[in-house]
């Protein structure tokens, strides 16, 4: 174990690969950014040039002696745990560690595709880790860190548009999806289906490049067009093997609108309780129940105790009737004073092996002890005590990682299902382990 005051040492150096060298570990430093503005100069290449930085990284030190991986792993512990350790760092060391270090890969994927919504990340490592999630085929992630490219940067021209859309969609190397099909290994329509819109965005992109120089109204249309043509891709990819979101949004879109015929006052809205954390294909749920409020032209709230979660979606989201409220679920549906036509709670996790540290520090940071499903059943009946008031007849309750253990109901629902079936509610499904309940009457206390 190294010595706290080598660390301490160590630490005051701000450059990691530097601090590195110092340990005697030496690494390839990653690209210089400009200072001020960091879309200037070839940012692009800086990009391509962080992605095959971190491949090198992996390969350096998966092959280097355990006393060197032991080494590193313990300094970058150190640098975050103490706060030293920079967004970007912390990205790389969370991408090679299933390799260098033999930590598991839902670690690796709950890790990136969280941190690459950071605000801290420059245009060029933005790029990096997008270049590096299409890689390893987190397509989902990749689509992600391409449009927030697009939307964060839409001074950019016809031609790095069409660059960035060219690096993306060959990085991914989508023909890898047609050989799994070819071998059974996923649905053979949705691998042909991507292939088509992976193209797509490429046409759409070399369209607005083969225009010459457009005017400033031509490039806003040309982003809107490849930013819907990530949507598309976005839907796609989002659909695979979906959690209980899927069915939710399902039974709203068959019994939402008969009920907004026929409803006066202020409109209602929807609302999430515990939203996207990461980009992960089938646990996306944000995204899809914006749209589902969009489409049903509604007010949305998402609601989440990660702060950082919240801030990155509001971003991302900030052209969306919605609102974004940072609180612990139950105490924020307390004080809801709106109606509520439906609502979906998946909020504190219930216990199981695949949780990543830094989601358990999140729960430590704002419970005061990591995930237990103790407090995962209590702040679910919380949760739907609560809102359940201000839900209308024929409202909707989903209630994800929800099911039946032997007649016994198991999962983050397990409290609140019964409380809510003696109160006027009525279970429409409970498949894919979550629970759909529609109100058939007013409450009665």
């Amino acid at each position: 174990m190294l010595s706290f005051m080598l660390f301490e040492t160590v630490g005051s150096i701000s450059n990691l690969t530097e601090q590195l060298a110092t340990l005697g570990i030496h690494l390839p430093g990653w690209p210089e950014e400009p200072e001020g503005d960091t879309d200037t100069g070839d940012w692009i290449e800086r990009g391509k040039t962080y992605a095959e930085g971190v491949q090198v990284w992996r390969a350096q030190l998966r092959n280097a002696p355990e006393s060197t991986r032991v080494v590193v792993d313990q300094l970058l512990r150190h640098l975050r745990d103490t706060g030293q350790l920079g967004v970007w760092d912390q990205m790389v060391y969370y991408a090679i560690k299933p390799e260098v270090q033999g930590s598991p890969e839902h670690e690796r994927w709950q890790a990136c595709t969280k941190l690459i919504r950071s605000p801290a990340l420059t245009p060029a490592q933005t790029l990096g880790m997008t270049l590096e999630m299409a890689r390893e085929q987190r397509l989902l992630a990749a689509i992600y860190g391409l449009k927030r490219l697009l939307k964060e940067h839409q001074g950019i021209g016809p031609k790095q548009r069409l660059q960035l859309c060219a690096e993306v969609v060959a990085t991914s190397d989508t023909s890898r999806v047609i050989t799994n099909a070819e071998s059974a290994w996923v649905d053979w329509n949705r691998a042909v289906g991507l292939q088509e819109q992976m193209s797509g965005l490429l046409l759409a992109a070399l369209a607005a490049d083969q225009e010459g120089d457009p005017d400033q109204g031509s490039q806003i249309t040309d982003s809107t067009t490849l930013l819907s043509k990530l949507d598309a891709i976005n839907n796609w990819l989002g659909s695979k093997g979906t959690h209980g979101h899927g069915i939710f949004i399902q039974v709203c879109r068959e019994k939402l609108p008969k009920l907004l015929q026929v409803w006066s006052g202020e409109r209602p809205w929807i609302l999430e309780v515990g939203c996207s954390r990461e980009i992960i294909e089938g646990q996306s749920s944000t995204g899809q129940l914006l749209a589902l409020a969009n489409d049903l032209d509604l007010p949305f709230a998402g609601i989440d105790l990660d702060k950082e979660n919240i801030e990155a979606l509001a971003r991302d989201h900030r052209e969306s009737n919605a609102i974004w409220i940072t609180g612990k679920g139950e105490k924020v549906l307390q004080t809801w004073e709106k109606p509520v036509l439906a609502c979906y709670l998946d909020a504190y996790d219930y216990w199981h092996t695949s949780h990543s540290e830094i989601r358990m520090n999140t729960y430590i940071e704002n419970y005061g002890k990591p995930i237990n499903d103790a407090e995962c059943h209590r702040m679910h009946l919380e949760a739907g005590r609560h809102v359940s008031q201000h839900i209308c007849t024929g409202g909707i309750i989903g209630i994800d990682d929800t099911w039946r253990n032997n007649g016994t109901w198991s999962g983050k629902g397990s409290l609140a299902v019964p409380w809510l079936t003696k109160k006027e509610w009525q279970i429409t499904s409970e498949t894919n382990k979550a629970v759909i309940m529609q109100k058939i009457s007013i409450e009665h206390e």
